[in-house]
């Protein structure tokens, strides 16, 4: 059986992302989540001991702060944003110098022609999906409560607030006169309680995937 590493944070949009990779990869291959906050897992991750590391595109550049990647091991980077709509902004990362070693795959088509665009290399589309037994539904009668998914922390970041354009969600607010929040900080893990208090989650991001 292959052996596939979901090299990644343990929270945030890429943390459940993994967890749901695990949860059905498993059925064929023996796969192991492991976090990249740890530079020791992340050596593991790429020393030899899985076939395979799925990971978000920057992988490409981990040679570059010390790290080998096994010949053994191949590793798969994924695009999950567009990276010509977020060039220079606070989530962008330049893979121009590594990105040709390796096979790319992203999770949408536009992404995909976008990486073109950016890099001149071809990124296969991979297959996506929702797993509905995670979420409980409701039923909305009415919005009372509109919530964003936002990052206090950075909030004051004109490269963070270029991408998220929390201004246009204020405005909506006011000129709605809906009781409003910040959604951050629950973990995925919680499911559908992360958006408890909220009848409506707006996205105003310029590229944007939530959970």
């Amino acid at each position: 059986m292959k052996k596939i590493a979901l090299l990644g944070p343990k929270d945030w949009a890429l943390g459940s992302i993994n967890f749901f990779l695990k949860k059905y990869l498993s059925e064929k291959y023996d796969v192991c989540l492991l976090d990249w906050s740890y530079s020791a897992q992340v050596k593991f991750a790429l020393g030899g001991s899985f076939d395979v590391v799925i990971s978000e595109a920057s992988i490409v550049n981990v040679e570059d702060i010390g790290h080998k990647i096994s010949d053994r091991t191949k590793i798969m980077p994924i695009f999950h944003h567009d990276p010509v709509k977020l060039s220079g902004t606070h989530f962008d990362e330049n893979h121009e110098k590594n990105i040709r070693k390796h096979k790319v795959y992203s999770t949408t088509d536009k992404i995909s022609k976008s990486v073109f665009d950016r890099y001149n290399i071809s990124c296969d589309v991979l297959p996506i999906g929702v797993d509905d037994s995670f979420w409980a539904k409701k039923n909305i009668d009415s919005i009372k409560n509109i919530g964003i998914c936002y990052r206090p922390s950075v909030a004051l970041s004109p490269r963070y607030e270029d991408v998220k354009r929390f201004w246009m969600f204020d405005e909506i607010r006011k000129k709605t006169k809906l009781n409003a929040s910040v959604v951050w900080g629950k973990d995925f893990l919680m499911g559908s309680d992360i958006y408890n208090g909220c009848d409506m989650v707006i996205c105003t991001s310029i590229e944007e995937g939530l959970p």
